[in-house]
């Protein structure tokens, strides 16, 4: 895939389709993406501490969901922005040309496959 309007049109489409899936989440769970605060009944109005709980939990994970939705999100962009200036697909760590099928998999990604996993190590 090196053509780039063919890479800006599959951003454009991960974009949208992201953007539709955090919004249709944080719609159904009540839950601001931006500050991940909720719009349900408060803390006072539960009788069951057990209720709250389960409640709690769950809210937890809806909320991470919609934060990795908005990280993803924001790597489509920052990868558009990139192809903008003509630097998508080179590695921002050393400058290399990232695999093909690497951005095929990861259209988004930054870093090589190398780098990638040296960054996940902490090294």
């Amino acid at each position: 895939m090196n053509d780039s309007a063919q890479i800006y049109d599959r951003l454009q489409s991960e974009h949208r389709r992201l953007a539709s899936l955090l919004e249709s989440l944080a719609g159904a769970t009540a839950l601001d993406p931006a500050t991940g605060a909720t719009f349900s009944a408060s803390v006072e109005h539960r009788a069951d501490l057990g209720e709250l709980g389960t409640e709690t939990l769950e809210r937890t994970k809806e909320l991470s969901i919609v934060r990795d939705l908005a990280v993803q999100v924001d790597e489509i962009e920052r990868a558009q922005d990139r192809l903008g200036r003509g630097v998508y697909g080179v590695c921002e760590a050393c400058g290399e040309p990232i695999a093909a099928p690497r951005l095929d998999a990861k259209p988004a990604t930054r870093f090589c496959l190398e780098d990638q996993a040296t960054l996940e190590r902490g090294a």
